[in-house]
């Protein structure tokens, strides 16, 4: 599960981007920070960390991965399909508080169809106080850019109103003070012609995903662990997203279901309605506005993001 205690963060080598893209072989960098606030000791021999890759990586592909991480043994699970590193250091030494393991999983690429997942971490025969039994982050594998296809960064102009400030709440034992929040996200076409100009039936299905960062940290929006019976300050309560303001021919917004998505975390999927073939058009016709709430956020103040895909 997402946790703060030993928080998770998974990206790739070259852009530093919680994504991977479909076909293209990169490193990915993995971070763990001992937030538990007392040291961890590790046991040579038996401190074990397994990683385990998202869904989206075949067992074969698992199998072409390898990690170089001074003081660990690095074998391949293949009872989980994961990336086993036994610790080989000095017996008894500490992973103090506030310290990060860091180390690259390289080999790593995928030929599946895009998808979003998390990159998984297991802990086991590590020894201190509140140490979890694993920690997880959402990560997504992506289509490239065609070579020849127009940049949308030089066509799309993507932002959210007031700077996306949200007011966090505060928590007093079982009471929640809550604050209510809504993010607009502004999707403009700042190009000199609409985003499609071609064959109706040629179209095809375009849509866009978003996502947040999920979890207890300041670097999050909200946690996202607790699907099954989500509570006060969870990422699958904000259900209320729709379009805002329409200046197109239609656009719609699809809601998570903690019940019914096989995703593990909350994403939304924005689509353009099937008599919207221009899909952002020019001029007045140029701009759609969606919202996303009711947002109530329990972490600590801080920067986070949001990922428009």
């Amino acid at each position: 599960m997402v946790n703060d205690r030993i928080p998770l963060i998974a990206v790739n080598g070259d852009d530093q981007k919680p994504w991977v893209y479909v076909g293209k072989e990169e490193n990915l960098d993995l971070k763990l920070t001992n937030s538990t606030g007392r040291p961890i000791v590790l046991k040579k021999g038996s401190s074990q960390i397994t990683v385990c890759p998202p869904v989206f990586y075949s067992s074969d592909e698992v199998e072409k991965m390898s990690v170089c991480l001074k003081d660990w043994d690095f074998s391949l699970d293949r009872a989980s399909s994961g990336l086993l590193l036994r610790y080989t250091g000095t017996d008894g030494a500490k992973w103090d508080d506030g310290k990060v393991i860091e180390f690259s999983v390289t080999g790593a690429r995928s030929d599946s169809q895009p998808t979003n997942d998390v990159m998984l971490v297991n802990f086991d025969g590590l020894e201190g106080d509140g140490i979890p039994l694993q920690s997880q982050t959402p990560f997504s594998l992506s289509n490239p850019n065609c070579k020849g296809n127009a940049s949308l960064s030089d066509h799309l102009l993507v932002n959210l109103d007031s700077q996306g400030i949200i007011y966090v709440s505060r928590k007093k034992g079982t009471l929640v003070d809550a604050i209510s929040n809504s993010l607009f996200l502004n999707i403009k076409n700042i190009g000199t012609a609409p985003l499609f100009t071609g064959d109706p039936e040629d179209r095809g299905d375009p849509k866009v995903t978003v996502q947040f960062v999920y979890g207890s940290t300041s670097a999050a929006l909200a946690p996202a662990n607790d699907k099954s019976e989500p509570l006060v300050g969870s990422a699958w309560r904000i259900r209320d997203a729709n379009t805002y303001i329409d200046q197109t021919d239609g656009w719609g917004v699809k809601n998570p279901d903690n019940i019914r998505d096989p995703n593990p975390y909350p994403n939304w999927e924005l689509t353009p309605d099937s008599g919207n073939v221009e899909i952002l058009g020019t001029g007045s016709k140029s701009n759609v506005t969606f919202s996303f709430g009711p947002i109530v956020s329990l972490t600590p103040p801080g920067h986070t993001q949001i990922k428009v895909q």
